[in-house]
């Protein structure tokens, strides 16, 4: 028998749920992350519409709800 080994696939995720999509506090460093176990099928959205925000474009969807910045504001 061969010995057993672990393995782990981690999937970040962010505390309240919806991935981090946007700039962050550091300049020139954008963040699409935090996806969870939604990572393939929001990727295609996400990746839209961070393009969008590097664009200076409006993205398609309303995006706030999705920006780093949320984890800035006082509690």
């Amino acid at each position: 028998l061969k010995a057993a080994s672990f393995w782990c696939g981690l999937r970040p995720m962010t505390p309240d749920g919806p991935p981090l999509v946007g700039l962050s506090e550091v300049a020139n460093l954008y963040l699409n992350t935090g996806h969870g176990t939604l990572g393939w099928t929001m990727a295609c959205g996400s990746a839209k519409v961070l393009a969008d925000i590097m664009s200076n474009r409006v993205p398609e969807i309303n995006a706030r709800d999705l920006s780093p910045e949320r984890y800035l504001k006082p509690i």
